[in-house]
């Protein structure tokens, strides 16, 4: 089964559910808060379906395919015990997401994750790059 894409229409009426991150014509990011309260769910028996639909989604729109892809990343994740905004754990410039489509406090949101995580990057970056001054 393929994942269809999103109409504007669509993306435009995904955006206004609390829980979107982000959304493009064919992805779409939940947030953190979205993850937990699904898990949360999922844990005491609720189908994925049922889930996504209480928590305003049209599970026709999303589809078979996306919400069972939705359902293991979001077991993953809770596994790792490190729920994650959106789809991609790097920041690379290839994944920043689409501001443009975002309303103001989406894009207020996304970028202090972006900005949290980037300075957690530059920490670890100066942990591994400092000299060791044991080594001669």
């Amino acid at each position: 089964m393929s994942i269809r894409s999103f109409t504007k229409e669509e993306q435009a009426l995904l955006r206004e559910n609390k829980y979107t991150y982000s959304v493009s014509a064919n992805t779409i990011s939940f947030t953190i808060e979205f993850k937990k309260e699904f898990w949360k769910r999922y844990q005491t028996g609720q189908r994925p379906r049922q889930i996504v639909e209480e928590l305003g989604y049209d599970y026709q729109m999303l589809g078979e395919s996306r919400v069972s892809g939705l359902q293991s990343m979001i077991r993953k994740q809770a596994q790792e015990g490190n729920f994650r905004e959106g789809q991609h754990t790097s920041y690379a410039v290839s994944n920043h997401p689409d501001y443009s489509s975002m309303s103001d406090d989406q894009k207020l949101h996304a970028m202090e994750h972006e900005l949290y995580y980037l300075r957690h990057e530059m920490e670890f970056l100066k942990k591994i790059l400092k000299p060791d001054k044991d080594i001669k």
